[in-house]
């Protein structure tokens, strides 16, 4: 029996552009520096954050995207190998 993998990928560039969330405004509401977004935004995979930065993290998208944004909204699972 074969089992399929599941592999979690990261949507925060999907997010940021579905509600026009600028990498320098959300630096900025997480009181980051812009490349820290930058590398977050440009990660493939679920980066290793701690828990108090991601609790930042969905703040401010839920704040600058004024509508809630949860845990879920950041990946999606897809088929992995």
């Amino acid at each position: 029996m074969t089992v399929a993998l599941k592999v979690l990928r990261w949507k925060l560039k999907e997010i940021m552009a579905r509600y026009d969330i600028q990498g320098i405004d959300l630096a900025e509401e997480m009181n980051v520096r812009a490349a820290t977004i930058s590398n977050l935004r440009n990660s493939k995979t679920i980066p290793s954050i701690g828990g108090e930065k991601f609790d930042r993290l969905i703040n401010a998208l839920s704040k600058l995207a004024d509508t809630p944004i949860s845990f879920n909204d950041l990946y999606e699972e897809i088929e992995g190998g």
